[in-house]
């Protein structure tokens, strides 16, 4: 039987942590879109102030490299997304795993007086918090 892992344990906080990365990651995209349509006006200005005709082979390199660069930020953007959620919900899934398994132990610990021991997947974070609580709960 093949164990399928589940990487949205809690919703709510993995989304909207996903959500928190994307926007940040909007605003660095955009950051580096405007500054390069800024670049490539500026080289259009620097052309008109030369006197280059509209029609000038300046203007059509010009423009071919910012058809490129364009290019080159939708993919970048595409890929980077892809990897952002990714990550991101990778990540929060090792922050909610330990968070949704010491909910669970607490609930079957109140229930029925759970004995055994609290335990986190091997590369979660704050396995420290799993001894503490085992320890404050003399379960070893």
């Amino acid at each position: 039987m093949i164990k399928r892992k589940k990487y949205l344990i809690n919703p709510d906080f993995q989304i909207s942590f996903i959500k928190l990365i994307m926007i940040l990651l909007i605003i660095v995209i955009g950051i580096f879109y405007g500054a390069n349509t800024l670049l490539f006006w500026t080289f259009a200005e620097k052309g008109r102030v030369l006197g280059l005709e509209p029609n000038h082979v300046f203007f059509s390199f010009l423009m071919e490299q910012r058809n490129t660069m364009d290019m080159i930020f939708i993919w970048t953007t595409l890929v980077t997304t892809i990897v952002v959620i990714s990550y991101g919900l990778f990540l929060s899934n090792r922050v909610a795993g330990p968070v949704h398994r010491l909910k669970v132990f607490l609930d079957e610990y109140k229930a029925n007086n759970n004995q055994s021991p609290l335990k986190f997947r091997k590369k979660d974070y704050f396995p420290e918090l799993a001894e503490s609580i085992n320890e404050a709960l003399k379960l070893k």
